[in-house]
């Protein structure tokens, strides 16, 4: 790729579920414990309407054949809503994640805050933001080039990779990727449950006040 050719260290990245208060990796460095911080890291983080994640996760665990959460539907909804799933509170990795935006150390982290609701509903522009955030829009500009990472990036692409053995993902791991699935899911009781739950954890986020599902 352009970035490889450019700087064969620049795919230096780690995917990870994991909470940021948690990770396993430092904030900053310094060569001494007296030292002022003299880096900083970058993250991405990826967030989706939770109506859709408890959807979603419900799916995902029954396609990796998960023993412990072989149950309805109904009864993981409440699992979730309490936390007491794989990962533990949707809610609270995201409240973990907006405390990265607080000063640590005398230095702040950057972070970039996707919608998956965007990254759907135009993905050229979230890619633009996302060569911007990472700096390497001297190398990655072009419409071509965005072109090619959209269309590697489309679902009906990642099954192929799949199916021809090009990723190790389960088949079927890339179920839909629609917006909005919760509707087809989730009654009424349940939808006015994850309203209250955006709105009780969501409000008053240092980086997320504008939360688009906290008002709904």
């Amino acid at each position: 790729s352009k970035l490889h050719k450019a700087n064969n260290r620049f795919l230096c990245f780690w995917k990870s579920h994991s909470l940021r208060s948690i990770f396993p990796i430092a904030t900053s460095t310094s060569n001494s414990n007296n030292a002022a911080p003299t880096s900083k890291h970058r993250y991405i983080v990826i967030i989706r309407d939770p109506r859709d994640v408890v959807v979603s996760y419900y799916e995902y665990l029954r396609l990796i054949g998960s023993p412990v959460f072989a149950c309805s539907f109904d009864t993981f909804f409440q699992l979730f809503l309490c936390g007491m799933v794989p990962g533990g509170s949707y809610w609270q990795w995201i409240i973990d994640w907006d405390r990265c935006q607080s000063t640590h150390n005398g230095s702040r982290d950057e972070v970039l805050w996707l919608y998956y609701e965007d990254l759907k509903q135009d993905t050229a522009k979230q890619v633009r933001r996302i060569i911007t955030f990472l700096g390497v829009a001297s190398i990655i500009h072009s419409d071509e080039d965005i072109k090619e990472i959209v269309e590697n990036s489309d679902l009906q692409s990642m099954r192929s990779m799949v199916q021809t053995g090009k990723d190790t993902y389960p088949l079927n791991f890339f179920r839909k990727g629609v917006v909005g699935d919760y509707k087809l899911r989730l009654n009424a009781e349940q939808v006015a449950l994850m309203n209250a739950m955006n709105r009780t954890h969501f409000n008053g986020l240092s980086e997320l006040n504008k939360l688009k599902y906290v008002h709904q």
